[in-house]
C-alpha cells in the first residue's frame, strides 16, 4: 500500500515529462570504501585484459539546448560496450567486475567503482549514459578509455584501452 501512494505522490508532483533513468549495471564491490584505489590495487596475472567492443552509441538530438531541459525531455544519449572475458584460465565472469577509466575528457558517464553488468556467456554487456549539451552533441565524439577486470579480493588485472568515436547527434527537427 505505502508503494501505491508514494507512486501517486510522485505522479503529481513530477512533470508530465519526466523519465525513469535507468542502467543495467550494478556495483561490484559495495562493501568496498570510496577512498580504495582501484588504480593502485595489486596485480593479479590470473585477471587478464578483457576484449572490449563498442556495440552501439546513440546519441541525443541536438535540441534542447539547456541540460535541465535536456534531462527534462529524456535526450540523454547511450553508449552500449560489451567486454568479453576468456572462457577459460580465469575465475568466472560472475566473479569478477570491470572498472571503466576515461584516458581523456568525454560525455559519457562511468561510476567511479568497478560495475557488473548484463551477463550473456563469456560477455558482460553495459549500457552507459552520454550527459552532454547540444553544443557538446554537435561535435564528433572523440574519447579513450581504459577497462580492466577486478576481483572480490581488491585486486586488478591489466588493462585495455579502447578509442570510442561517433558523429556528431541529429538535429532535432520538431
Amino acid at each position: 500500500m505505502r508503494t501505491l501512494v508514494a507512486a501517486a505522490v510522485l505522479a503529481t508532483t513530477l512533470p508530465a515529462s519526466a523519465c525513469l533513468i535507468y542502467n543495467n549495471y550494478r556495483a561490484f564491490a559495495p562493501d568496498v570504501p570510496d577512498t580504495f584505489d582501484w588504480d593502485d590495487a595489486p596485480l593479479n596475472p590470473l585477471l587478464t585484459a578483457p576484449q572490449v567492443r563498442v556495440v552501439k552509441i546513440k546519441r541525443a538530438p541536438r535540441e534542447p539546448a539547456d541540460y535541465v531541459g535536456r534531462v527534462m525531455r529524456c535526450t540523454m544519449g547511450q553508449a552500449h560496450l560489451q567486454v568479453r572475458w576468456p572462457a577459460t584460465g580465469g575465475p568466472p565472469l560472475k566473479d569478477v567486475g570491470f572498472r571503466f577509466r576515461k584516458l581523456q575528457d568525454g560525455a559519457i558517464f562511468f561510476d567511479a567503482a568497478p560495475q557488473q553488468g548484463t551477463i550473456r556467456r563469456n560477455t558482460m554487456e553495459y549500457e552507459f549514459f552520454i550527459f552532454e549539451s547540444a553544443q557538446e552533441a554537435a561535435e564528433k565524439l572523440d574519447m579513450e578509455i581504459e577497462v580492466y577486470a577486478v576481483n572480490a579480493d581488491r585486486e586488478r588485472g591489466m588493462g585495455t584501452r579502447l578509442r570510442i568515436h561517433a558523429p556528431p547527434a541529429p538535429v532535432d527537427k520538431r
